[in-house]
């Protein structure tokens, strides 16, 4: 998304709102002029590991997405979770011993567990345009 850059986008109604909710928690007031009307697109919301495999919850033009990238083979591929409405925040993703859980960060929002089995049986698609940079190569 975005080949790398940051982009920014305007904040919805329903983003202001969150906002001013987690300001009223610790009795505070939300100052939308010194916040600004625009603010960075997340892509990375959460990330975890098991095995040789890294998990990463994703943005996309889709929606929510799970990356899962292969160690050994270095390989990146996707899964769109559609059955999953996160909240705006950050997600919470950890590796279980009988799944992947994804939870947003809100009091009272849904957790959802994702077999493995499940995923291993799912149609993952690779990522387009995905790349692989040896730390070593960088020095």
């Amino acid at each position: 998304m975005g080949g790398g850059k940051v982009q920014w986008r305007d904040r919805t109604e329903e983003e202001w709102k969150h906002l001013d909710k987690q300001a009223q928690r610790v009795g505070a007031k939300v100052n939308r002029d010194s916040l600004g009307k625009a603010q960075v697109v997340r892509v990375i919301r959460g990330l975890t590991s098991q095995d040789n495999r890294v998990y990463l919850a994703v943005e996309t033009p889709e929606g929510l997405a799970l990356d899962r990238w292969e160690v050994e083979t270095r390989v990146l591929e996707r899964l769109l979770l559609t059955q999953i409405e996160p909240g705006l925040g950050l997600i919470a993703l950890a590796a279980g011993h009988d799944g992947l859980y994804l939870a947003s960060r809100g009091l009272g929002e849904p957790i959802w567990r994702l077999d493995w089995q499940q995923l291993e049986g799912a149609k993952w698609k690779p990522v387009p345009d995905a790349s692989w940079e040896s730390p070593s190569a960088s020095r």
